[in-house]
């Protein structure tokens, strides 16, 4: 037959091993809501930078499209200039041929000119020749008298008309030398001309070739600026199309984060379902389980904590909140005025519980902001600057503000019992009793210690077979079970 005593056991294990796996499925929700969160948050965050790539790339298609339009003008206002410049440099060219051969009718006029001269100096040679020999005949008529009077008429008429020609070779050779000088000065201009049309016409034919060079390159310019063009409009579609996926995935995040949501408050559902089955299974004192050791262990240390603080508020101020960082300690470690007053006896206590029960991993003081100024000998080790070891070892005067140390703070019952994850990995059971100095809350005296001391306790109600069960020393005191991922005290 099965008793009550056997039932109230069972209904503790069962209650242990939900907690157990509601701890462990709250983690894992927990860890999937962030991860779901996250993956929102980024899904966002790709989303708005798809979205600025897209105006970005519109921009860009409105520059490109922009520059393409001013281009395609450009190209046909170069050409416009292109053909202008081929046809001064064929103007040019043309002048250029010209003066050259004004340059060969000045050299023929200027051998012209210098014939001229020279005829002017043979008719003035012939002139001064026929002078002399009028000269000459003009004697000789003398000679001859009256026979030669006549002859002497012809011979001065000669001579007069020799002076007259002689006059005009004059006048022949002096405009012959103007106008031969006047040639050399044309014709010296001239190939200054032709020097200077040679070397314009080759800087207007270097131009107008580095201008079609130019004009060549405006052209794949724009060639490639219409394939950058077609580029970009690609990448507009494409996206357009990952910002649809991408607001799809942001959709399904958010559905995703809201599933997680909705797991969470069925897990909270299930922690409060477990929550009533410790508390109607704490009801009851099944007399020798562990629990039951237990719990009465933690109401002793508990009462000897609180009349221990209360003996020393004589003397110290055990509510200081004045939290002195200590320097070079990761995590971070705090001293007050009273910690290291009360550091080996309350450590004594602490590790007292510890030998007393076993299965317990940690007990210890925390104050009104989850401040605990002493820890047990073996989480209380010099920081040694690595951070694993610190973490496990080196917790004292560490501040843990944590969803279990405020829990258990703001419970009023005479006791609580909570269900939560290490920042080591492993499951642990908390239980609390509140601590008081003076008629002043100061703070909870936790004791962690493993599930499966509960389990221990179950099977041990069972095994009583038709013990008594011893009721009414808890009253009716309540207990609850909470999970959560905080850090081990």
């Amino acid at each position: 037959m099965v008793t009550m005593r056997q039932v109230i056991g069972e209904l503790r294990g069962s209650g242990t091993e939900i907690a157990v796996g509601a701890a462990r499925l709250n983690l894992c929700i927990g860890q999937a809501a962030a991860s779901a969160r996250q993956q929102r948050e980024l899904t966002g965050e790709i989303l708005a930078g798809s979205r600025r790539v897209g105006e970005a790339v519109d921009r860009v298609a409105g520059h490109a499209q922009s520059i393409g339009t001013a281009t395609q003008a450009n190209l046909a206002a170069i050409g416009e200039r292109q053909e202008e410049l081929s046809e001064t440099t064929r103007n040019i060219r043309e002048v250029s041929d010209r003066v050259g051969a004004f340059a060969g009718t000045v050299e023929e006029l200027s051998q012209r000119a210098m014939q001229i001269r020279d005829i002017g100096q043979l008719i003035n040679d012939i002139s001064d020749q026929t002078n002399l020999l009028a000269l000459n005949a003009a004697i000789e008529a003398a000679r001859a008298g009256e026979a030669g009077r006549g002859f002497a008429v012809v011979a001065d008429e000669v001579r007069k008309l020799s002076e007259k020609v002689k006059s005009a070779t004059a006048v022949i050779a002096s405009n012959s030398e103007s106008m031969l000088a006047l040639v050399r000065s044309t014709e010296a201009e001239t190939c200054q001309i032709r020097d200077n049309s040679s070397r314009a016409h080759e800087v207007v034919q270097r131009s107008a070739d580095s201008f079609s060079a130019m004009l060549g390159g405006l052209r794949q310019m724009n060639e490639q600026l219409l394939d950058v063009t077609g580029a970009i409009q690609r990448i507009h579609e494409d996206n357009a199309g990952m910002n649809a996926l991408v607001g799809r995935v942001t959709e399904l995040a958010a559905e995703v984060s809201g599933r997680m949501d909705e797991s969470a408050t069925v897990s909270e559902v299930l922690r409060e379902h477990t929550e009533m089955l410790h508390i109607l299974s704490s009801r009851f004192r099944l007399g020798d389980s562990a629990y039951d050791s237990l719990i009465a262990a933690g109401e002793r240390h508990c009462e000897a904590v609180s009349g221990f603080l209360q003996a020393k508020a004589a003397s110290l101020d055990v509510f200081d909140t004045r939290y002195q960082p200590i320097p070079g300690t990761s995590p971070q470690k705090y001293n007050t005025s009273y910690d290291r007053a009360v550091e080996r006896e309350l450590q004594e206590l602490y590790d007292g519980l510890l030998e007393e029960v076993p299965g317990v991993a940690f007990c210890g003081a925390f104050d009104s902001n989850c401040y605990m100024p002493v820890h047990n000998r073996r989480f209380s080790e010099l920081p040694n600057g690595d951070p694993q070891h610190d973490l496990a070892f080196s917790r004292h005067k560490r501040i843990f503000d944590d969803s279990t140390c405020r829990r258990a703070l703001a419970s009023r019952e005479r006791m609580l019992l909570q269900t939560y994850v290490r920042d080591t990995g492993e499951v642990l059971c908390d239980l609390s009793f509140p601590i008081v100095v003076g008629n002043r809350r100061w703070g909870v005296f936790r004791i962690g210690f493993a599930p499966s001391l509960l389990g221990r306790a179950a099977r041990a109600g069972g095994q009583a077979g038709s013990r008594s069960i011893a009721s009414g020393a808890l009253g009716e005191t309540r207990t609850r079970t909470a999970f959560a991922t905080t850090p081990s005290r």
